[in-house]
């Protein structure tokens, strides 16, 4: 458990010496009677017989960890209606102003966000005994979405020199759609049907899948914009946010530790941003709050609306 403390205490110093300005506010805050139901939940879980840290055996330790101690300092806002709210008591938290700054005041960081949220869908699967839904991906160009291989190897491989839908059940083969809506407290879909797998990078490579989508649906909507791509190599420290679906996952046995971050909104589309900790060779990492349902999502630059990873 001191190793698992030691872990949280490093996460929680990592973000704070990246982040001068949340330190600051979180210096100002120390006698903040909310900060510190917040400071004082996560102790009791940790300090609990059934440990909530202990629980997280089948995941990278260390992410675990930067996930849970990422509560208040790396919000997940909800998407609704084609946009993105702090408007949740859960979101309210003594650091939310300077989000609210970030994300909201100027310099087109909300414009830009705005612009790419109707090209993110959810990739649902037809004639799958399993799942129901497997991640998330979004237009890299004008018909092309992109995700990640491990999310299209649930329902596509490779055979010969193309790549083909497996079969399903109880019969014929699997299918793919992405729905560009699936907002939480919202009825309206917008679903647009996969037409082919167009490449899944093996491994070693980059966990990346290319996927060919119809370009109208049958109710007459059109696909959005895609989404621009990065020319620069991200920096440390940039300020990102990705936008996806993060899933509910009852094989977490601590469900109130992951509700006190992600609120009790699931398998919706929601907003988080977060920094860039490094780049190295073809991998970007970063620390905005993700969960699995994110696996294909877009991390965006807050500043240009560019794709950085």
């Amino acid at each position: 458990m001191n190793d698992k403390r030691n872990l949280l205490r490093e996460a929680s110093q990592r973000i704070l010496r990246n982040d001068p300005e949340l330190a600051e506010m979180a210096r100002n805050l120390q006698h903040d009677e909310e900060l510190k139901r917040t400071t004082r939940a996560v102790h009791e879980a940790m300090s609990s017989p059934a440990g909530a840290l202990e629980a997280f055996e089948a995941m990278d330790e260390g992410m675990a960890l930067e996930t849970i101690v990422q509560r208040v300092g790396r919000p997940v806002l909800l998407v609704q209606d084609g946009t993105y709210y702090i408007t949740d008591e859960r979101l309210k938290a003594p650091d939310a102003d300077i989000w609210k700054k970030r994300l909201f005041d100027g310099n087109g960081v909300k414009q830009n966000l705005d612009a790419a949220i109707p090209a993110i869908g959810r990739v649902e699967l037809l004639n799958n005994s399993d799942f129901e839904w497997v991640g998330t991906g979004w237009l890299i160009d004008d018909d092309i979405i992109v995700t990640n291989r491990h999310v299209a190897n649930v329902f596509a491989y490779q055979n010969g020199g193309n790549f083909v839908f497996k079969r399903g059940f109880p019969n014929g083969n699997m299918s793919a759609k992405l729905d560009f809506r699936q907002e939480y407290d919202r009825s309206e879909t917008q679903v647009f049907f996969i037409k082919d797998v167009l490449y899944i990078e093996p491994e070693p490579g980059p966990d990346i899948a290319m996927l060919k989508i119809e370009q109208t649906n049958g109710e007459g909507a059109t696909l959005a914009s895609p989404l621009r791509l990065a020319t620069t190599r991200p920096q440390k420290n940039q300020f990102v946010a990705t936008i996806g679906y993060p899933a509910y996952d009852s094989r977490v046995p601590d469900q109130d530790l992951i509700e006190k971050f992600f609120g009790d909104v699931f398998n919706k589309k929601r907003l988080a941003p977060g920094q860039i900790l490094r780049e190295e060779d073809d991998e970007v990492l970063h620390d905005c709050s993700t969960l699995g349902g994110n696996s294909g999502s877009p991390v965006k630059d807050l500043v240009t609306g560019e794709v950085v990873g």
